[in-house]
């Protein structure tokens, strides 16, 4: 649920930029959208990883992120494509060219926030990662009042 209400965050400051910010001269904007920038995508990739790692059932770690390395990586350099060619192609001429871009890169960010939120079910694959968590867990020993975790035996 975090990871979405970034990705909203990011969304509406896309916005925000696109909307407000026209001309020279309006830099209490760009400090502001800048700063919610900083925030929204630091957030965004400990958010992303920390759910994807919570739904992830064990014994399946390594396919899990095979796929979300692929797909990570098939599909990441999209948005930046259609970014530049719409600013090169002046798509609604030479002036809103960079805005379309930038809508094209929020319309991704809709689309992702709503297959996230349309196709996972987070709660239920979170419940069936947890009956599987037993295995990962390893033993915990106690070293003067520290929690150590204990070498596996072999």
């Amino acid at each position: 649920m975090c990871f979405q209400y970034i990705v909203l965050l990011n969304v509406v400051l896309t916005t925000m930029f696109v909307l407000f910010i026209s001309k020279p001269g309006m830099l209490i904007y760009i400090v502001f959208v800048s700063v919610g920038y900083g925030l929204s995508l630091g957030g965004t990739f400990p958010a992303q990883k920390s759910l994807y790692m919570m739904i992830i059932p064990a014994g399946q770690e390594v396919e899990y992120q095979g796929h979300y390395s692929f797909y990570s990586q098939c599909l990441a350099w999209l948005p930046g494509i259609i970014f530049g060619l719409c600013v090169d192609a002046e798509i609604g001429g030479a002036d809103n060219s960079r805005r379309i871009g930038m809508w094209v890169i929020s319309a991704f960010h809709i689309v992702g926030m709503l297959l996230c939120s349309t196709c996972l079910d987070e709660k239920g694959a979170i419940e069936e990662a947890k009956k599987s968590a037993h295995l990962r867990i390893r033993g915990v020993k106690k070293v003067r009042g520290q929690a150590v975790v204990a070498p596996e035996e072999c």
